[in-house]
């Protein structure tokens, strides 16, 4: 926000040192969306945007509140409007038509977050977006960003009716800081509380209900500096250190280094590192009301100032400029410094031409010279200069305009991924044929309880491409399961099993998500008597259930766990938590992930490499680097395969496992026993 030209009572002073603070936020967030290395956290840059919106809005209400006892709401909505439906307006203007000329999935996904964009709900389609899953695989929205825009939008319009209630008491300051700070903390705990890493974050990340606190904090700050003046700045005087400056520059210090090291996706920021980011901010933003401060003199630059002044277009379109050039994948230097020159030119360009003539009157103005009947000759060429200025303006929306209509209503959609309904009847079909495993199992288990493991007869059901190879090898796999579970040892003068050999007697469970899904044939295929337990958008502290309900509950005893999950989210402690369930003597292997588009994929793989080297018995299946350079092997959204992709991902999984059961001389509780 900016400052007001009107003020009601008290003239409010400007606090400068604002303007820097607001410049680090929206480049804290720029960096987090060029995904580089040290803005892991940038995503605060939108929590720091929060505190400083709730504090210069309840400012200009808490000033009009004191002078005329309630606020105009038709006037403060309407400045409102004005400072943010413009510049959405003229960006999604411009986005739709050249995202339908160079990307069509992207156009895509615009058009079905035009309205929510526009309207301010964007935050809550995103919560309760009933799309397929396959529909919104790949890389997100490019409005995906006006989330944020929507909680703000909604604050501006639920708190000034709070206020102009309890205005009507008469310790209304006290009681709407005491009201606002409550809900300031219940806010805070609908955070915590329906935050669960075993589910989509998307509830807790966007709800208004769960963010508002940070705003709210910034609220509850004008009320507790009371009447206390920003310091004007002194000509001549030198910058001093103040307790407050110190603090202030402490905060910020903190607020650096949250956003280098915290993992925007990680349980820390929904358990409490959102709020100590916003009070944080509220330290910074307490101690430039010092303008004399060195903390203040440093963010009221003038390069800060340009940034600031910029920020909510710079804000706007550094995203759809993102995903449209880079795809929102790592990308070279160069392509980086590309993008942050188109977006700081196009915001330039929105901060010149739309945003600043918009919220100073230029449509009131205009209209009002237009219609009046000049007296001069002076007036009457100003008159023709404003009609021809705005006929130009409004040839150019109704052009704009126009565009969007004709792309919206004629060029044809697209989705990352083709043969949607192909897809999601293969989700079917992967799961019936893992509950048909599991009551095999059970079966199985009630014929045989010492038995304990995976029947390896013909009454395993297979995918159609894999049951003729199990109906031929079903009476030696049995017979051979037989060999195990009498305990048998091979002697040295014996042959060593082949490849084929411990690939058809090995019980494995494969525990994944939508990208191992694609594979499910070549699985069975592969491990005959294997299961592959997937689900789309499994998060991966599933496993933990899903392990223990094999064991526990159906029986499987079988030879070892292959982990595929990380392409929805953090690994959090499922890996240690399901080597721990696994016991010493069961391999586990961990397969590595690639989903471009989102910010934990470098995290988990580091720290699937972490922990294979760390942990016994223990093996990495290095996905992310077996598919490098391999674009052939992934669909259009560049996480979920191709069927040549679905024939490397199980080559990757069986040349994993064999380089260990070789060295084991085969299985413990298929064909050959361990060594």
């Amino acid at each position: 926000m900016r400052r007001e030209k009107r003020n009601y009572g008290k003239k409010r002073q400007y606090i400068t040192g604002i303007d820097g603070l607001r410049a680090i936020a929206v480049l804290m967030v720029l960096a987090y969306h060029l995904k580089l290395p040290f803005a892991k956290g940038g995503l605060l840059g939108v929590t720091i945007f929060f505190v400083i919106s709730g504090f210069l809005i309840t400012r200009i209400l808490v000033s009009e509140l004191e002078s005329t006892h309630t606020v105009d709401l038709k006037k403060f909505w309407s400045r409102r409007i004005q400072r943010l439906l413009p510049a959405v307006l003229t960006m999604t203007s411009i986005l739709i038509p050249v995202s339908a000329a160079f990307n069509r999935v992207l156009f895509t996904k615009a058009c079905s977050d035009l309205l929510s964009a526009v309207f301010c709900y964007n935050n809550w389609q995103q919560i309760f977006r009933s799309v397929s899953y396959f529909e919104n695989a790949g890389m997100p929205s490019p409005l995906t960003h006006c989330w944020s825009l929507s909680v703000e939008a909604q604050f501006y319009l639920l708190y000034p009716l709070l206020l102009i209630f309890f205005a009507k008491f008469q310790d209304w300051r006290r009681i709407s800081a005491c009201a606002t700070l409550l809900m300031a903390f219940l806010s805070m705990g609908a955070m915590w509380v329906l935050f669960d890493p075993s589910k989509d974050p998307s509830r807790v990340y966007y709800g208004t209900d769960t963010r508002a606190f940070s705003l709210l904090f910034g609220a509850f700050l004008v009320f507790l500096i009371q009447d206390r003046p920003a310091k004007r700045r002194r000509k001549g005087t030198r910058a001093s250190w103040s307790p407050w400056d110190i603090a202030g520059t402490a905060a910020l210090l903190a607020l650096f280094y949250m956003a280098a090291r915290a993992d925007g996706s990680g349980s820390f920021l929904y358990h409490g590192g959102q709020a100590i980011a916003s009070a944080c901010a509220v330290l910074v933003i307490l101690s430039l009301l010092d303008t004399d401060g060195v903390l203040s003199r440093i963010l009221s630059t003038a390069p800060l100032k340009w940034i600031s002044d910029r920020s909510y277009g710079i804000y706007l379109w550094h995203y759809p400029i993102i995903l449209l050039v880079s795809g929102g994948k790592k990308a070279a230097w160069w392509i980086h410094a590309l993008e942050i020159l188109l977006t700081f030119l196009m915001s330039a360009l929105s901060y010149r031409l739309v945003e600043t003539p918009v919220r100073s009157g230029i449509i009131e103005k205009s209209i009002s010279i237009i219609r009046s009947e000049p007296e001069t000759r002076r007036e009457r060429r100003l008159q023709i200069r404003t009609l021809k200025r705005s006929i130009r303006a409004v040839s150019a929306t109704l052009v704009l305009a126009a565009g969007v209509l004709l792309c919206v209503l004629f060029v044809p959609r697209e989705n990352a991924l083709d043969q949607i309904e192909e897809w999601e009847q293969q989700e079917k079909k992967a799961q019936e044929i893992a509950q048909r495993k599991t009551l095999d199992l059970k079966e199985t288990a009630r014929r045989d309880p010492g038995q304990g493991g995976v029947q390896k007869g013909g009454e395993s059901v297979q995918t159609d491409a894999a049951q003729k190879r199990e109906d031929a090898q079903a009476d030696a796999a049995q017979a051979k399961g037989k060999t195990a579970q009498a305990d048998t040892v091979q002697t040295s003068g014996e042959a060593a099993p082949t490849d084929e050999e411990i690939l058809n007697g090995l019980s494995l469970l494969l525990i994944g998500d939508s990208v191992a899904m694609g594979a499910t044939d070549e699985f069975y295929t592969a491990f005959p008597c294997g299961i592959s337990d997937v689900a789309v958008g499994r998060q991966t502290t599933e496993s933990i259930g899903i392990y223990d309900a094999y064991v526990n509950a159906h029986g499987w005893n079988g030879d070892c766990v292959v982990f595929a999950l990380g392409s929805n989210g953090l690994l959090y402690d499922s890996l240690s938590t399901l080597r721990e369930m696994l016991g010493p003597d069961r391999p586990l292997f961990v397969v590595t992930v690639r989903v471009p588009y989102v910010s934990w994929e470098g995290p988990n793989n580091q720290e699937a490499r972490a922990f294979t080297e760390a942990a016994e018995n223990t093996y990495l299946i290095d996905w992310y680097g077996i598919s490098e350079g391999h674009w052939e092997y992934f669909a259009g959204d560049g996480i979920h395969l191709t069927l040549e992709g679905c024939r490397a991902y199980i080559d990757g999984i069986k040349e994993g496992v064999l380089e260990v059961y070789r060295t084991k001389g085969g299985t413990e509780h298929g064909t050959y026993p361990q060594t």
